[in-house]
């Protein structure tokens, strides 16, 4: 991308950002709550570690093992 073309994409990249980031405190469900948090972790949001950190909350039931993740947010999700 060139030009106008790609300025637009960068802004409508970092209003998405900052819709998700605005979200966040209110998803529940855990289905948007990982797409929300991987979303974040690709584009680099400072938000990321909070969004892998509710996900410790939600106890899926597998083993997160993603290499965007801090190493105080690699938790291994059960269902006890």
């Amino acid at each position: 991308m060139q030009g106008d073309q790609k300025k637009f994409s960068a802004a409508a990249r970092q209003r998405a950002v900052k819709y998700l980031e605005r979200q966040l405190p209110k998803i529940r469900d855990s289905y948007e709550l990982a797409i929300t948090a991987y979303a974040l972790a690709v584009t680099g949001s400072a938000e990321t570690d909070l969004a892998f950190g509710k996900l410790t909350q939600v106890r899926f039931g597998f083993v997160l093992n993603c290499p965007l993740l801090s190493e105080d947010n690699r938790r291994v999700f059960s269902n006890h």
